[in-house]
């Protein structure tokens, strides 16, 4: 079947080959996080598509430190949320937390932790660290940009990953090396 987000000439190309995956995953998903939204024209888009396939409460928090989407990247729907900060940062764990709360008041866990947000080690393990209560043994966590021509700072990332997902009991794959790779941690 071929890739129908590579007719969108807005599209990132960095990313367009696992867009079908995202969207895939997220059709099967009501909580999904994604940290790294940069122009809306890639992995928000492909995670908002499945979730418009969602019938139910659904909601999809998308965290950056800046807010470089256009009016027309940005979703219009009331179950998206942008929050404007570090993703590693507690002030926007909690204001997460509220928007959780407010559609599901007793929380919810995340279906999807989506992470393409700055690449270093210690920023995801901070991620990790701060958001895993926001997870449980059903939660996917994705990685973008974990393989090919990649620094040296984002092969420590890719194999720093690696290793607290195999530390952890968690499952650690490879989803595609291309595009800069996609990788998932799972229980």
């Amino acid at each position: 079947m071929a890739n129908p987000y590579l007719s969108d000439p807005g599209i990132r190309m960095d990313i367009v080959e696992h867009l079908p995956y995202l969207e895939s995953q997220a059709a099967q998903s009501q909580l999904v996080i994604e940290f790294g939204v940069e122009y809306g024209n890639g992995s928000t888009l492909a995670l908002m598509n499945g979730l418009r396939q969602v019938q139910g409460d659904k909601l999809m928090i998308s965290v950056d430190v800046d807010d470089r989407m256009t009016l027309e990247r940005k979703p219009v729907e009331s179950y998206w949320k942008f929050i404007l900060g570090n993703s590693s940062c507690v002030r926007v764990y909690n204001e997460a937390l509220v928007f959780v709360n407010e559609v599901w008041p007793g929380g919810k866990k995340a279906d999807i932790i989506f992470i393409d947000s700055y690449h270093v080690l210690y920023q995801v393990k901070d991620e990790i660290n701060l958001w895993i209560s926001l997870s449980d043994n059903d939660t996917i966590w994705l990685f973008h940009d974990i393989w090919d021509n990649i620094s040296d700072q984002e092969l420590e990332f890719s194999l720093g990953i690696r290793a607290f997902a195999l530390s952890n009991g968690y499952k650690y794959e490879v989803v595609s090396p291309l595009c800069n790779g996609l990788s998932k941690m799972s229980k």
